[in-house]
């Protein structure tokens, strides 16, 4: 009932709300860590930004514990909050953005950016499976503490020459296996600064 309308003021305020909600639904705002616990079992979100009648999914049984094994499993691990920056690298872990759906039927303009490829230079992870590495370093600097552009490939730029081009600021040579090629097209200050950049964009209102 109610699909994508504010719930707030007639349900006067978060958690259950059969009047205005449905009996199936509940008054919550996606990323509100302080709603009532009801609100964890919302299995899809009509609006990101306000309070809203979300659909709830049944409610999971208790585990049956299993004696002793049952006092050494480890705790649970806590959501994890996609809709704000990660306070530290893979902090997101594989966690996954929650079913949303966007009402209306006039063209609609959905951005959503994914795995870009970016690196920390001082981040260095314990081993994990199917990862022969505890590190990403790709060129000169790539050591240093904070984002990183992970070189990949472009059209007319191997990976080799476009490591190339990091590793000498875009300096334009012609060995086709080892160069920063101009095909290349590198470009200091954008290159080096992508998802930076893009991140800024985005970060400014309008």
């Amino acid at each position: 009932q109610h699909w994508a309308q504010d719930c707030w003021t007639p349900c006067g305020g978060a958690g259950a709300c059969s009047e205005w909600c449905g009996p199936s639904a509940a008054c919550c705002r996606f990323g509100a860590s302080d709603d009532p616990e009801v609100c964890g079992r919302v299995s899809a979100w009509p609006v990101l930004t306000y309070h809203t009648c979300a659909p709830l999914a049944a409610p999971s049984p208790a585990p049956k514990e299993q004696g002793a094994a049952a006092s050494t499993r480890a705790p649970p691990r806590p959501p994890v909050d996609v809709s704000k920056p990660p306070s530290h690298a893979l902090d997101y872990n594989g966690a996954a953005w929650p079913t949303m759906t966007f009402p209306g039927e006039k063209r609609m303009h959905i951005f959503v950016i994914g795995d870009w490829g970016g690196m920390d230079g001082g981040v260095i992870t314990e081993p994990r499976p199917k990862k022969d590495y505890r590190r990403i370093i790709q060129y000169k600097g790539g050591d240093a503490p904070g984002p990183h552009v992970m070189a990949r490939s472009r059209l007319g730029c191997s990976f080799a020459n476009l490591v190339e081009c990091f590793n000498t600021e875009g300096e334009v040579g012609f060995n086709l296996g080892k160069s920063c090629l101009p095909s290349c097209g590198w470009t200091k200050g954008i290159d080096d600064r992508a998802q930076l950049l893009v991140a800024g964009g985005f970060s400014r209102p309008g």
